[in-house]
């Protein structure tokens, strides 16, 4: 079993690379006061901050319903040195702010 493990952990660690480079590279790329500093608040809330606290509950889901990797972290060894993903996390968000999203043509797809 730790063999497959250790191979999970090679193959998660390549793709997260796999996608960011070209992400970085390719992309066309936002300005650093829209990935920092704007907030648009288009969902209608009557204040910022509650449109905040409703778009930040789906990214607590994992924290507070799927308790499946802590049940599995207890049969890993060392499990307190720390994951990937959590290394890979700041990245990833700041890559998927900067880089070919435009948010105000994805909320008049008709597919809305």
């Amino acid at each position: 079993m730790p063999e497959i493990e250790g191979v999970i952990l090679v193959l998660h660690t390549l793709g997260f690379f796999a996608v960011l480079i070209p992400l970085v590279i390719l992309a066309p790329k936002g300005s650093v006061q829209f990935v920092f500093q704007d907030f648009a608040n288009q969902v209608g809330w009557s204040s910022n901050g509650l449109a905040w606290f409703v778009g930040i509950i789906s990214t607590n889901l994992p924290f507070i319903g799927y308790d499946g990797p802590c049940h599995m972290a207890e049969e890993v060894q060392n499990a307190s040195t720390g994951s990937v993903s959590s290394s890979t996390s700041m990245p990833r968000a700041v890559a998927d702010s900067s880089f070919g999203l435009d948010f105000s043509r994805s909320t008049l797809s008709p597919t809305r």
